[in-house]
């Protein structure tokens, strides 16, 4: 099977300047930098949780650990995460997913900022 081609540092700055122009631009560049810096497919991206790639000391963690179900291969699989892409999924989960349940998904379909319901500790709702 043929290798896909990897993108050069211009082509990959190019493909992150273009997530500026959309909706979600902090999630999109969050699933650009998944896929490119850890070598993840679409697949496992949309089914990371936020506890597969937060530790609980509220930073990212250094390895991504893949269950079965969430790989091609249904095989489990690790990604070691970068330095830079710590940096990215950390910001990204303090500021779009803070009051999100561990094993809600890592990316939402919105990027609200949420705030805290003391009635309900897992539910999140847009901030006011």
């Amino acid at each position: 099977m043929k290798q896909a081609r990897v993108l050069n540092d211009k082509e990959l700055r190019a493909v992150l300047n273009g997530t500026k122009l959309t909706r979600y631009t902090h999630r999109n560049r969050l699933m650009v930098m998944l896929s490119y810096c850890a070598g993840l497919r679409a697949c496992e991206i949309a089914s990371l949780r936020i506890n597969d790639v937060m530790g609980s000391d509220g930073e990212a963690k250094h390895t991504i650990l893949l269950e079965r179900r969430q790989t091609k291969g249904k095989q489990r699989e690790e990604a070691v995460v970068s330095e830079k892409l710590r940096k990215e999924i950390t910001q990204y989960v303090h500021e779009h997913r803070r009051y999100a349940a561990a094993d809600a998904p890592l990316l939402s379909e919105s990027e609200r900022r949420c705030v805290h319901q003391p009635d309900h500790p897992t539910r999140v709702s847009p901030a006011v």
